[in-house]
């Protein structure tokens, strides 16, 4: 340390260090200059000013200051300040070039470089460094190691079972490596167990609240519900997915994969709530949090929302978005190529894909699959297999299935068959030295049953051979090769018919029952015979079938929906309702007073000295109530009685 003669020094290092131990380094920076007015050479006191602009996150401000001291400060190694600054200013292939041209580097200077190669997705030799560092190092930092290295492990597929589980960061990553393992299933009980490790490690911790728990949480719930979304489940990934961003988590990384995920899930539905969502895809810092992979993935999907949502604009503008910063020509014209199909222009939609291959050499299998559909889409068979026949590996499995059934469905077998064979020998050539690919048992299978339905026996039986001796024990394929010899060497097929297991059951099966009883009755009789003796008749054994007693079934009443235990039933409950010794008959009202609809209540309406008080009463401007009204003197005229109505209606079930 530099020699303070002046008490006044000794004073202000005595208050930095106090700043120091508190984290306090706003206050720390303003001891600093005091100390640098006195002595400006101190390089003490220029270190901890580099220091306290790095904890405050002025990388620029530092970066500057290193130039500026650079030769006072020759003495000291200042690589790992500078790089860091170069690393969080996200100038990584700055940061990466100055930790390289170290002869030797520090263990601090070498973890710097492994998260430098993981942001740039250099993961193979990001993975050699960690594995290097945790040999050789024994710290407090062992568990943070072993994340990041299970981390860089799960996005190339790489199983270490060196590595632990013990913490809930180790398990999340494990379950990571997992999914992208395709054990969907597996990585969902991981993940479970993950989220309750978590809340384990913080059940001790008074200090944390419950929302910050949800917080830490929010990372495992929204794997988890990629997982569930992996496994067709997007109910439950829905759940977990809104559920992460009710609690708007603090990580703008996370809100993104989350919003990002519930649009692919909504698709063209619910685009109100997608175009909410997608406001989190547009947050500054992103592309430096997010892998390439992601950040491509979520500009595609904003431009399929925009074509959802008919919104041309904002489509055009992420078209070229994806087009500048990522590169995706193909993708974009396969997107213009969407939009035009979608619009009902399949014609405009085959010409951009078209125009695009003439252009570009370097279209790919999407392209050309793209195309495909198209002309299948307009019923012309012939440029679909065109198309498909100019992909680079044609070769492929899905690939072959799909151009032999369009070949097939087209009647053309012969041309078929051709290019299965064509597949095959290429397949032979790319395992020379080498165990066989599992797709090339497949394409000989395929090879040969075609082969037999054109009745090319002889060529069928080559494929056969050759499966047969990958798979002696199988006996589809012997059948098959006996089937295929038998039709022009039927010496070689009765000889391979040997090999052909013997039928053998362990069955116990009643000979005579089955004769007699399954010829006699039917098959429904014969289930209601049972053999009770022998007949010794006529010096011959036969069994003695008899008809099984059949069981009666007591079916249980029925009991009306308003039955009461507790009641009585009516002992009158037979006998019809109107013959019942308490059933009144209803009366009915006499005639003019509230008969039927459209009688007439009194005779004023046949009287014709009334019609002009009624026709002087309309006139007033008020009507007169009813009770008002002169009583009618005029007695009603007569009418002939009704014989009463017998009604015969049927009884009702169920009551009593």
């Amino acid at each position: 340390m530099a020699s303070t003669d002046s008490p006044s020094l000794q004073q202000l290092f005595a208050q930095l260090k106090h700043f120091g131990d508190e984290g306090d380094y706003t206050k720390a920076d303003s001891i600093i200059k005091k100390i640098l007015k006195e002595s400006p050479q101190d390089k003490d006191a220029l270190l901890c000013r580099l220091c306290c602009l790095i904890q405050q996150g002025k990388y620029d401000n530092a970066l500057n200051f290193i130039k500026t001291n650079r030769d006072t400060l020759s003495g000291s190694d200042l690589t790992f300040q500078e790089a860091y600054c170069y690393y969080r200013l996200h100038k990584t292939k700055a940061a990466l070039e100055l930790l390289q041209s170290q002869t030797n580097p520090t263990d601090k200077c070498k973890e710097l470089l492994a998260q430098v190669l993981y942001r740039l997705e250099s993961y193979q030799e990001c993975i050699a460094l960690y594995r290097n560092l945790i040999k050789n190092s024994q710290d407090e930092f062992e568990n943070e190691r072993e994340t990041n290295l299970a981390a860089a492990c799960a996005l190339l597929n790489i199983h270490d079972r060196n590595l632990r589980e013990d913490t809930y960061e180790l398990r999340y990553n494990a379950a990571c490596n997992l999914l992208s393992g395709g054990q969907v299933t597996n990585a969902i009980n991981k993940l479970n167990e993950a989220e309750e490790l978590c809340r384990r490690s913080y059940d001790d911790d008074a200090d944390i609240t419950e929302e910050e728990i949800e917080d830490e949480l929010g990372v495992v719930r929204v794997q988890l519900g990629f997982a569930h979304q992996l496994n067709q489940n997007n109910a439950e990934a829905l759940r977990l997915y809104n559920q992460v961003l009710k609690t708007k988590p603090s990580d703008s990384t996370l809100a993104a994969v989350a919003s990002n995920n519930v649009i692919t899930i909504n698709k063209d539905k619910d685009l109100f709530d997608s175009k909410k969502k997608i406001k989190a895809l547009s947050v500054e810092g992103l592309h430096s949090k997010l892998t390439s992979s992601q950040l491509k993935s979520m500009a595609f999907n904003k431009c399929l929302l925009h074509i959802y949502a008919n919104q041309s604009e904002q489509f055009q503008e992420a078209l070229k978005h994806i087009v500048e910063s990522h590169n995706m020509y193909e993708m974009a014209n396969i997107l213009r190529a969407f939009r035009s199909v979608k619009e009902k222009n399949i014609d405009g939609a085959v010409s951009i894909l078209e125009s695009a291959i003439k252009e570009s050499s370097n279209i790919t299998e999407k392209g050309f699959l793209t195309l495909a559909q198209l002309y299948l889409m307009r019923g012309n068979k012939p440029m679909a297999i065109n198309t498909l026949k100019k992909i680079k590996d044609s070769h492929r499995l899905g690939i072959v299935a799909t151009l032999v059934a369009l070949l097939t469905s087209s009647r053309d077998m012969n041309s078929a068959s051709k290019f299965m064979d064509e597949a095959v020998q290429r397949w032979y050539k790319k395992a020379q030295g080498s165990e066989l690919p599992s797709q090339l048992f497949v394409a000989l299978k395929e090879n040969a049953n075609l082969k037999l339905r054109l009745g090319q026996h002889e060529e069928a039986v080559s494929s056969l051979e050759s499966l047969r001796k990958s798979s002696p024990d199988d006996i589809r394929i012997l059948s098959q090769l006996i089937t295929a010899y038998s039709k022009f060497n039927s010496e070689k097929a009765e000889l391979l018919s040997k090999e052909l297991p013997d039928v053998e059951t362990e069955i116990d099966i009643d000979v005579d029952n089955l004769e007699i009883a399954q010829h006699l009755y039917s098959a429904r009789q014969a289930k209601r015979m049972v053999k009770v003796g022998i007949d010794n008749g006529n010096n011959d054994l036969k069994p003695i079938i008899v008809r099984k007693k059949r069981k009666s079934r007591k079916k249980k009443g029925k009991l009306p929906k308003n039955y009461d235990p507790d009641k009585r039933p009516d002992p009158e409950r037979w006998i019809p309702r109107r013959e019942r010794s308490y059933y009144k008959k209803k009366k009915k009202a006499p005639i003019g007073k509230g008969g039927s609809q459209g009688s007439t209540a009194s005779s004023a309406g046949f009287d014709a000295s009334s019609a002009t008080a009624t026709v002087a009463s309309q006139s007033k401007p008020t009507t007169v109530p009813e009770a008002n009204k002169p009583p009618d003197n005029k007695p009603a005229p007569p009418q002939p009685a009704k014989k009463p109505v017998k009604k015969t209606g049927k009884k009702k079930k169920g009551k009593w």
